[in-house]
């Protein structure tokens, strides 16, 4: 006997029949998307990874085909400066505490004191635009065609007034080619061992911003070219400034490849807590810190690092707004605290034969410590004399670093006293070393051959007292 349909059981099979079609139809429909989604993932990996891959290529080739990388004669030093570095604007430069012109007081100096002869420094190329490609884009290389945004990065109004092509000619060009000198120390340090910019550290800027008179990023320019040109993979920055070297700090932000050791002052600009985060070891020495205190803290910072990173190459950052007076830095560390402390940072290289970069960073204005450029510098090449094959009698290395000091302090006083023109004769100078007369000390006579540098025989000789 047929069973009898009823309409209601017709009702509810279509009902029942609905639901199961609306079931799978959702269940194709997720697997569909599903489908769809990953086909898209994979497509935008694909793309992103293809992407990457030729930006990388276009970066390399960049750094390949470069002209900053040239070969250097063995009569040049390795220290490199240009007259260019310095910025000279109308004046308005001084609007901000940075000295901008003490770079070529510096070589005005050693050159007057026959302590390094101009003809012997390497003078740097320009970075052009495919250099400074490698790590900037083009809309930030683009944003400082407007005086208005380079105003804000050096950080003096005025400049938002003129003419962007003044503004390139003498405030961006110094930095393109103090940027060429950083980059070129790289390769000059990997072939003697160690190279000097006397200008250079902006380690405020970073690849998409600049800021704190930095307009470019050169530490992170240094290192990219070092990774391609010097065969180098392991790179060490070890920022002594007084202010946090935010820069690159977010360029390298997680790269294994680089280990960041930032000694900072935590209450001074740039109070950059994101940037904070990537730093491998941060030292803070807060405002008031001692010469004792921070060579203390410098030590176990220094101990720590050489456990922790084994670097081919150690870019220093050397600024000297760390000293006693500095409104910037807000320290107290005295002049010849930083001439310790650079020696401290040398030794760390030297003794692992590591080749390393001094860039001379930040600085305050010249009317307050005019001679302390002059004196931690001019101490450190003394300092590389004590490791050379040459040199001597390195016990007294004491007196051979308070004739440097007293070179110094007698500039600074002949510098002040006669309307800012140093004198040339040594006869007429005197001068004072931590309170002491220094003037008549007799140093011993190996002393007097002490003074050796890697590019010639003897910085002093003869008598180095006066009469």
């Amino acid at each position: 006997m047929l069973p009898i349909i009823t309409e209601s059981t017709r009702n509810l099979c279509k009902s029942t029949l609905y639901l199961v079609l609306t079931f799978a139809t959702i269940k194709l429909s997720g697997s569909l998307y599903r489908y769809i989604r990953s086909l898209k993932m994979s497509s935008s990996s694909s793309s992103s990874s293809s992407s990457t891959t030729d930006t990388e290529t276009t970066r390399r080739n960049r750094i390949l085909s470069t002209k900053l990388y040239f070969d250097i004669p063995s009569s040049k030093v390795p220290v490199i400066y240009s007259s260019a570095y310095n910025i000279s604007f109308l004046g308005i430069e001084k609007l901000h505490p940075f000295d901008s012109s003490k770079w070529g007081r510096i070589c005005q100096f050693l050159n007057l004191d026959g302590v390094l002869d101009k003809k012997c420094i390497v003078e740097p190329l320009e970075a052009s635009k495919e250099d400074l490609l490698v790590v900037h884009s083009k809309t930030y290389l683009d944003s400082l065609k407007s005086s208005p945004n380079v105003a804000m990065i050096i950080e003096v109004p005025p400049v938002a007034l003129f003419p962007n092509f003044l503004v390139q000619k003498n405030v961006l060009y110094p930095f393109r080619k103090q940027v060429g000198g950083t980059i070129l120390a790289a390769k000059l340090a990997k072939e003697r061992g160690w190279a000097i910019n006397v200008g250079g550290g902006f380690h405020h800027c970073s690849a998409d911003k600049g800021g704190g008179f930095c307009a470019y990023a050169d530490i992170t320019l240094c290192i990219h070219y070092a990774f391609v040109r010097l065969n180098i993979s392991r790179v060490m920055i070890i920022d002594l400034d007084a202010h946090q070297g935010n820069g690159h700090e977010k360029d390298f932000a997680n790269d294994r490849r680089v280990y960041t050791l930032d000694m900072y002052n935590p209450g001074i600009y740039p109070f950059d807590y994101e940037a904070k985060r990537y730093i491998d070891q941060e030292v803070k020495v807060v405002s008031g810190t001692t010469t004792d205190e921070y060579m203390k803290k410098l030590d176990e910072a220094l101990e720590v690092a050489k456990h922790k990173f084994d670097p081919e190459l150690v870019i220093y950052n050397a600024g000297t707004d760390i000293l006693d007076g500095d409104p910037l830095g807000m320290l107290k560390v005295s002049p010849d605290g930083i001439a310790i402390r650079d020696e401290k940072v040398f030794n760390f290289a030297r003794s692992r034969n590591i080749p390393l970069v001094m860039l001379t960073s930040g600085a305050v204005t010249p009317k307050l410590f005019f001679s302390f450029d002059l004196l931690y510098f001019l101490s450190v090449l003394c300092q590389l004399g004590f490791c050379h094959k040459n040199a001597k009698d390195t016990e007294n290395r004491e007196h051979v670093l308070l004739v440097s000091m007293w070179l110094y302090e007698v500039q600074c006083q002949s510098y002040s006293k006669f309307n800012n023109k140093p004198l040339k004769k040594k006869s007429d100078r005197y001068g004072k070393f931590q309170g002491k007369d220094i003037t008549a000390i007799q140093v011993p006579f190996p002393v007097q051959r002490v003074l050796y540098f890697p590019w010639h025989s003897s910085v002093y000789s003869g008598e180095v007292y006066m009469n």
